[in-house]
């Protein structure tokens, strides 16, 4: 899991994401806006891998938008 700040327009938000990167290199993100939407997936990969969710490492990321007139 991990924690996103998405900051635009000065304005921040703060997500929990499910990121997940497969042996082919593609990649998934769940952004995950309550408890139980986390409640769901959790449940789901509990049966699908026998993951469960509350026992993946934790990261914390942090993405912005940038324009050209930014590097200016």
């Amino acid at each position: 899991m991990q924690n996103l700040l998405y900051s635009k327009s000065k304005v921040d938000f703060f997500y929990d994401v499910l990121f997940i990167k497969g042996r082919n290199h593609k990649f998934i993100n769940f952004m995950i806006s309550s408890e139980s939407d986390y409640k769901e997936l959790k449940r789901y990969f509990q049966i699908k891998t026998g993951k469960n969710l509350d026992k993946t490492p934790k990261k914390i990321t942090a993405l912005f938008e940038f324009k050209k007139e930014d590097f200016k």
